[in-house]
């Protein structure tokens, strides 16, 4: 069984940290996800922000660790 996870993390105008974590059936586009955080940045309505999208493999767990494997989306 795979998952795909979308993870954004947002730094917050106070200093503090919100993470969110979706199950996802497949990574949004790069250029989407950028161009709508962005804007919501330039809004000022965080400081700053990063985005993972990966899928991890439940099933094979001889399979090489999340270390091992790039993340089909990083921003």
């Amino acid at each position: 069984m795979k998952a795909t996870l979308f993870i954004v993390i947002l730094l917050l105008n106070d200093g503090n940290f919100h993470t969110t974590s979706v199950h996802v059936p497949a990574c949004p586009p790069m250029k989407e996800v950028e161009r709508n955080y962005e804007k919501l940045r330039e809004a000022n309505e965080f400081k700053d922000w990063t985005a993972l999208c990966t899928t991890i493999n439940f099933d094979d767990r001889n399979a090489p660790s999340s270390d091992d494997q790039p993340p089909e989306l990083k921003v």
